[in-house]
């Protein structure tokens, strides 16, 4: 994964709409993917996978050192896909897992990075994307794009 998708963006008006994100992801519905049954490893292969998928498109300014602070001890709650404030998950339709969602109160107005300007991100800025494994076909069934909204 490209090392700068973990620097926010200049600005929280830059990340691209949730609408936006999800047609990028259409692309990739019905591609295959294997569930190897470790977790970390899963894990990783999706986030791998949804942020090759941003990286083809048009990303938000980055923001400069010294333009935010990331709030949070060792960054706990901050998403890995930092610049466009996405976090993943897998869903399976089986027993292969069973959705766990750590270091996150979504609901929350936690912040998580506060920019020199006065605006910031907070937990209720996060997107959710999960990505829904068909395990029977090997493919990806389905992508959900949620907010802490819903």
């Amino acid at each position: 994964m490209n090392k700068d998708f973990k620097i926010p963006p200049k600005s929280k008006k830059l990340l691209t709409s949730s609408e936006t994100l999800a047609s990028y992801f259409s692309e990739i519905i019905g591609q295959a993917f294997t569930i190897t049954g470790k977790t970390r490893t899963d894990g990783s292969n999706v986030r791998k996978l949804i942020a090759s998928v941003i990286e083809k498109q048009k990303l938000p300014e980055m923001a400069e050192p010294g333009q935010f602070e990331i709030v949070p001890p060792k960054a706990k709650g901050v998403p890995k896909i930092t610049r466009e404030f996405v976090d993943t998950y897998i869903v399976t339709s089986g027993t292969s897992y069973n959705l766990q969602v750590w270091n996150r109160i979504p609901a929350a107005d936690t912040l998580l990075i506060k920019y020199e300007s006065g605006e910031s991100l907070k937990c209720t800025d996060v997107r959710f994307v999960f990505v829904r494994i068909d395990s029977d076909k090997n493919n990806i069934a389905s992508i959900v794009i949620l907010t802490p909204e819903y």
